[in-house]
């Protein structure tokens, strides 16, 4: 029995420097998030032979072979494309349907992230004429706001009716499917844990920090999407609300809403916008922060915010807005949460618990380790079942 993830990011050192030339499309949550589960999917024992095979889209044209790269455990596969623009998709669909359709055996297993178009169209033709397990991964579902739903939709309905399993990052996304697909399998795996190496002399955080911060103050940090449905908006009036000199803002991340925070930086000394972080820099800038805030609003409650559980594994203090998939996750104990509608909440929250919590770090690693623990523990009995 093999297995096939279906992925769409690059992971490995090795491999990305042999696709420089393709300029990757990469993004960083779903390349974490796509690491951690494959290289815990690599204790499963009744696979024989592991493959992490990726989409490998990239903002170069022309002509990209496919590349194989092997390691002792596991097979980087990174597909071929050729064109520009919509050209490069459909021959990276083509590409991908060549590819399992030759390699995929029957007996074996695939697990895509989310519901890929390319991977859509392979697991299709192989289901009707092999025998296969075919397992979609749902992190998230794009909000109904955002063009790629209208594009992606009907492709997420094709995959679940093709599917047999599913591994989902929150309860509410499991609740949601289970409606219409009684009987099948769900395997709740939220998140992933922080393993990034740090140095903690990082130049460029530490030159921020120390040219900004001239008195020792509380940091409040937002790393995530800068658009309106992840809350940014409100958390800005929120903490332009109180006049202490006690706290600063700390905001990374790009999106539609970028100019609109660089313009509040300038009128609030107060605020920091730093951009787009590398992985390093990221890790640094938590390693510094007091308080993470996930400030999404309740009408995407249903997807499980990945930076939650960064936050946690590194004992931070974390509030966040009500929402389904965090009030019923196993992480509900160790997330402070505040009402959406009414801005005091977030303030009182921190008055009266931030310095109790703030001391018990080590606390919130270990509870946060014992739940980890146990879902991959779930996971692999799970997928083994």
């Amino acid at each position: 029995m093999n297995l096939f993830y279906l992925g769409s990011s690059c992971f490995t050192n090795d491999s990305r420097r042999q696709l420089k030339k393709r300029k990757l499309i990469v993004n960083n949550a779903t390349q974490k998030r796509e690491k951690y589960l494959f290289l815990l999917l690599l204790k499963i024992k009744s696979i024989k032979n592991f493959n992490f095979v990726s989409f490998g889209l990239g903002e170069s044209n022309g002509v990209h072979k496919k590349k194989i790269f092997k390691s002792n455990n596991y097979t980087d596969i990174y597909l071929g494309y050729f064109g520009f623009g919509k050209l490069k998709y459909l021959s990276g669909i083509l590409s991908a349907i060549i590819f399992l359709s030759t390699k995929v055996k029957s007996g074996d297993v695939l697990i895509s992230y989310n519901t890929h178009i390319g991977y859509v169209a392979a697991v299709g033709i192989l289901k009707i004429f092999k025998k296969i397990t075919y397992i979609i991964e749902f992190e998230d579902f794009y909000h109904k706001s955002d063009y790629r739903y209208y594009f992606t939709k009907p492709f997420e309905k094709i995959g679940i009716i093709l599917s047999d399993k599913f591994i989902v990052s929150s309860v509410g996304i499991k609740k949601f499917l289970e409606e219409d697909l009684k009987g099948r399998k769900f395997i709740v795996h939220s998140g992933y844990r922080n393993n990034t190496k740090t140095n903690k002399n990082s130049f460029g955080i530490n030159k921020i920090f120390s040219s900004k911060l001239k008195l020792k103050t509380i940091k409040i940090i937002y790393t995530g999407t800068l658009d309106e449905y992840r809350g940014i908006l409100d958390l800005i009036k929120i903490f332009s609300k109180n006049n202490s000199n006690s706290f600063e803002l700390f905001i990374s991340g790009d999106g539609p809403l970028k100019d609109f925070i660089i313009d509040k930086e300038k009128e609030n000394s107060k605020i920091t916008y730093l951009g787009n972080l590398n992985e390093e820099e990221y890790h640094n800038l938590l390693l510094r922060a007091d308080i993470c805030v996930n400030s999404q609003i309740p009408s995407i409650d249903i997807n499980f915010p990945s930076k939650i559980t960064q936050y946690l594994s590194l004992g931070k203090f974390v509030i966040s807005t009500k929402c389904i998939s965090l009030e019923q996750s196993e992480f509900s104990q160790l997330i402070n949460f505040y009402d959406y509608s009414d801005s005091s909440s977030f303030w009182e929250i921190i008055e009266s618990r931030f310095s109790k919590e703030n001391h018990q770090s080590d606390t919130i690693i270990r509870s946060f380790n014992r739940i980890f623990d146990k879902m991959d523990k779930n996971l692999i009995t799970g997928l083994m079942d």
